[in-house]
């Protein structure tokens, strides 16, 4: 059985108090000592790890704003004729942050320079939406079973973990599967049960933002709260970084069930690796990035293998044989078993019927069906003498992963700021099993083989038409494919007597 679901988006062109989704806005007015407003002021706001710059000009009431400004630390400058330069070093944004940063420039000449350190927090005055933020060294530092970055949304206000058929958390009362999910400002939920079809590597994740209550027209498709996360950057610095995580029964207690049964410890192994390395395109003696291309990229694999314990009731080699005469309930009494047969009407009350039970409460082998003993091959012998959970086998499921993330950034000329960004991942999961008939292999194949193979991809294009007017052009496209292959695929049921 193959389930493909694909989400295809397309965000054409906004203008400057269009939608922002994952990257800051920057806004403000400026005024001169008496408190007049300033029209005309250059403002370029600096990334300081990148060094790419974004200009604008305030307006005649003395307003800025910079729109679509990837989250970091920047330094904001103000200059004018007639005015000292201002500068403001340090400014932090955040992901779907609208930041106010007001000047007040001083008269004087335009050599002369008034340099102030940003406040630790911007405050954001211009939306009255509700949520919460983490950054990277938050993410990174944090104790997270599985690495999954998405999972740190239930640490926000608001938040409660999936409930009923949902995957999903349960955000401000919505119900689960209806939080908007967002990548670089990409849909990557499915188009059917809105799970999340691609999830990034805890490393390729700069920052996310929760909102929880009364976000902005510009997010649709939630009907609970909005997730918005950033993925990494390159700078103008090399960087990157080796790990490893694991998980080992050889340090693990054997558990409850387990000991219970006399079961040595399931076998648990998880090694979660990988690296990650940003930095400036450099082709030497050809192309150096510095300042205006850059790339990042994180790659990691995650080999896993878990207990698959089988605690299940089988029939006993007498029950195999028609003997139910040691076949007890849970008060001790024999499990009377009736042939089928012997069914009558009561004599004793009108319209009941009544049947005999098999003499000695054993089946006649004449009375065997052929095909349900060719299937009582397939189910293995108890290895307990208790009379429920008589079968006990420690055996393990594979489930393994790699997935990878790539971003491009880009600065063409001083009109054009690019960015592309891809991940995919391949997860293969195999329960063997018995055999092809037992255990039971459940909904979709579940018990059986499953493979996951999802991709996202976002091209972005933020355009200067003019120092006041930018827009933004977007491409996203999300696809999740899922195979699954029951153990039973391939098996010939006409060597149990069936027809075809």
């Amino acid at each position: 059985m193959v389930i493909r679901r694909a989400t295809f988006a397309l965000l054409a062109f906004a203008l400057t108090l269009g939608a922002q989704l994952e990257q800051a806005t920057l806004t403000g007015r400026v005024s001169d000592p008496t408190g007049a407003v300033v029209p005309g002021v250059r403002i370029v706001a600096r990334n300081t790890e990148t060094g790419v710059e974004v200009t604008t000009r305030s307006n005649q009431e003395g307003l800025y704003r910079i729109p679509y400004l990837h989250p970091g630390r920047y330094d904001v400058t103000a200059e004018a004729d007639g005015f000292k330069k201002s500068r403001v070093a340090g400014v932090i944004l955040r992901v779907g942050q609208t930041a106010t940063l007001d000047f007040q420039l001083e008269v004087g000449a335009v050599q002369s320079e008034v340099t102030v350190s940003a406040t630790a927090v911007m405050l954001q005055q211009e939306t009255a939406a509700v949520g919460a933020g983490l950054g990277s060294e938050q993410m990174l530092q944090l104790p997270l079973l599985g690495r999954n970055p998405y999972s740190l949304l239930l640490m926000s206000p608001g938040v409660l973990p999936k409930g009923g058929a949902g995957a999903g958390p349960i955000v401000s009362g919505g119900r689960s599967n209806t939080s908007e999910i967002l990548l670089d400002g990409a849909e990557t939920r499915n188009s059917t049960t809105n799970d999340i079809t691609f999830t990034p590597p805890l490393e390729a994740v700069q920052e996310f933002k929760v909102i929880t209550n009364n976000f902005s027209s510009e997010y649709g498709r939630s009907g609970g709260g909005v997730l918005t996360a950033a993925t990494r950057s390159g700078t103008n610095q090399l960087h990157g970084s080796l790990y490893e995580f694991f998980r080992n029964d050889k340090l693990n207690a054997n558990s409850w069930t387990s000991n219970r049964q006399g079961l040595p410890k399931g076998r648990l192994r998880r090694n979660e690796y990988g690296f990650a390395v940003g930095g400036p395109v450099m082709l030497p003696s050809v192309y150096s990035g510095r300042d205006k291309t850059f790339f990042f990229f994180n790659w990691e694999a995650a080999p896993q293998r878990t207990p698959d314990n089988i605690n299940v009731t089988v029939p006993t080699s007498s029950e195999r044989s028609g003997d139910f005469s040691g076949t007890l309930d849970a008060s001790g009494n024999v499990i009377r078993v009736y042939d089928p047969l012997t069914t009558r009407p009561d004599p004793a009350r009108a319209g009941t019927y009544t049947r005999d039970q098999f003499p000695g409460n054993r089946i006649p082998a004449s009375r065997f069906d052929p095909i349900a003993l060719k299937i009582m091959q397939y189910y293995p012998l108890p290895n307990r003498t208790s009379r429920t959970q008589n079968l006990a086998l420690n055996n393990s499921r594979a489930d393994d992963l790699w997935q990878m993330f790539l971003r491009v950034d880009h600065v063409l000329g001083s009109k054009h700021r690019l960015f592309f960004s891809h991940g995919r991942q391949n997860r293969d999961r195999n329960t063997p099993g018995v055999n092809p008939a037992f255990p039971g292999e459940g909904t979709n194949g579940e018990q059986g083989k499953i493979s996951n193979r999802p991709k996202t991809a976002v091209l972005s294009d933020t355009v200067t038409f003019r120092p006041n007017m930018l827009g933004e052009f977007r491409f996203s496209a999300a696809r999740g494919l899922t195979r699954t292959e029951p153990r039973s695929a391939g098996f010939d049921f006409t060597q149990l007597g069936l027809p075809r």
